[in-house]
């Protein structure tokens, strides 16, 4: 029994033993685990200063760069790596929805500075943007720099392209203009010579296309039922595309300029025209006066054209004029066949302007005669046809030239002549008579003026009379004008 007890009190002993020894090596793995756990913590810490010691020298080695709207923008700093009031745009920032087809750059983007609040960034350069119909600028006045080579460039009216023209010497980059569309907040009345840094021209092939477009214009206000007001809209137009390309291209505003003076020529003349139809104007020409009766019975065309010349200041008399340059022909006569045959007065003058029994030419001799005595290089002979009276005077005597006028003597109603075989070509020439030529000098409400040579100076003959007899005499006219340059 005593034995037992025994050993009952050593295994209680022996248990006690195990317990304490079990709770020490727990306490040990506890101790351990909490110094793994400091020096974890420990080395997290030092990173996170690592780290945040290495985004503070970030941020202080280069610009702060931000996301407002789809653009990335970047702070601008000045010299000493400090921020400015300025940035540019760097990048587009794409997301899930699809790009715009055309993105519009503000003037000024705000940023959030933290506990500085909101600051206001004016936009100074544009780069980084490609692959979009159009990049509008037409806000950035402050802009001076860009960098966005093949995408095109919108700017209050004007469509741009950059280009960089090299050479030898230089590489220069530049502002193409390739086109225009309406912006109704445009200002702009001329093209800049300077847009964002860059030199600013106008495309070769959009000039084209501008001269082409003019020219058309000028043609259809031509044919239109209502030339003045088509010729007042194309000067507006003209002075217009003027001013707005003239600055920076003069030889393209040289083409302008031509069309612009065909157009002010029209414009001119319609409106002239309106008011000679209408009765309200008047004008007569000093010209010299030649009589032709007493030495050129039958050479009125003759006489109106010396007087024409001499108004030009060339000093040629009736005599020279027929001797030496009018193409003289057969007057009518019978030939051996018994045919009527002589020379076409559209070709040469029939017989002798000097004698009573001389016919007369029409206005493509005059023409030939006056083109061997005129210097080409001042002045020309044309011939008119089938122009109105009111048209003779609004476009040549209006300008200070007077017209070599084929009509009847005396405006009397012009009726059919003799008729005769043209004896190089056989076709039947119709006379009309009493033929006459005068030189148109004046116009008043109700009379047209001549120097008539059978008459007087400055001879008056009611606007009916002298609109009857011209048209019977196939409405034909010569002018001799100064030539265009």
């Amino acid at each position: 029994m005593m034995k037992y007890a025994s050993n009952i009190e050593q295994i209680s002993a022996e248990t006690d033993n195990t317990a304490t020894r079990a709770h020490r090596r727990k306490k040990r793995h506890l101790a351990r685990k909490r110094f793994r756990a400091a020096l974890f913590l420990t080395a997290l810490a030092g990173i996170a200063i690592i780290v945040f010691a290495f985004v503070i020298v970030s941020t202080s080695d280069s610009a702060i760069t931000f996301e407002s709207g789809n653009l990335k923008f970047q702070i601008v700093t000045d010299n000493d790596n400090e921020s400015t009031s300025a940035a540019q745009v760097v990048g587009y920032v794409k997301n899930k929805s699809n790009s715009p087809p055309h993105i519009e750059i503000p003037a000024s983007v705000d940023f959030e500075e933290g506990n500085d609040g909101k600051t206001n960034y004016t936009i100074v350069a544009v780069n980084g943007l490609k692959g979009f119909d159009y990049v509008d600028l037409s806000a950035c006045d402050e802009v001076t720099q860009i960098n966005l080579p093949d995408q095109p460039i919108r700017y209050k009216g004007l469509f741009l392209m950059e280009s960089t023209d090299t050479n030898a010497e230089k590489t220069e980059s530049q502002l193409i203009v390739n086109g225009t569309y309406e912006a109704e907040d445009s200002d702009i009345t001329t093209i800049p010579a300077e847009l964002f840094g860059r030199t600013v021209e106008i495309d070769a092939q959009y000039k084209t296309t501008i001269i082409q477009n003019l020219n058309a214009l000028l043609n259809s206000a031509e044919k239109s039922k209502e030339p003045l007001e088509h010729y007042n809209a194309l000067s507006e137009e003209l002075a217009r595309q003027l001013t707005f390309f003239g600055d920076i291209d003069s030889s393209f505003a040289k083409q302008i300029e031509g069309i612009q003076a065909d157009a002010e020529t029209e414009l001119t003349y319609y409106r002239a025209l309106s008011e000679i139809e209408a009765g309200t104007s008047k004008k007569t020409l000093d010209a010299p006066y030649i009589n032709q009766r007493a030495r050129y019975p039958t050479g009125c065309e003759s006489v109106s054209a010396v007087m024409a010349l001499q108004y030009i200041g060339i000093d040629i008399s009736v005599d020279t004029f027929i001797d030496e340059y009018l193409a003289l022909g057969n007057a009518p006569h019978m030939d051996e066949s018994g045919r009527y045959v002589g020379v076409s007065p559209w070709k040469a003058f029939p017989g002798n302007p000097y004698t009573k029994s001389g016919w007369g030419c029409f206005a493509p001799v005059i023409k030939d005669a006056c083109d061997k005595i005129l210097d080409p290089k001042r002045y020309e002979a044309e011939i008119i046809y089938e122009a109105t009276v009111d048209e003779l005077c609004a476009r040549y005597i209006q300008n200070d030239i007077p017209v070599i006028f084929w009509a009847t003597m005396g405006m009397a109603a012009p009726h059919p002549g003799t008729s005769w075989v043209d004896e190089d070509t056989g076709e039947q020439i119709e006379w009309v008579i009493p033929m006459h030529c005068l030189l148109l000098v004046g116009y008043d409400a109700d009379y047209y003026y001549f120097n008539d040579p059978q008459k007087s100076k400055m001879y008056k003959y009611r606007k009916s009379v002298v609109k009857t007899a011209y048209e019977g005499m196939f409405e034909q006219a010569v002018v001799i004008k100064p030539v265009s340059e």
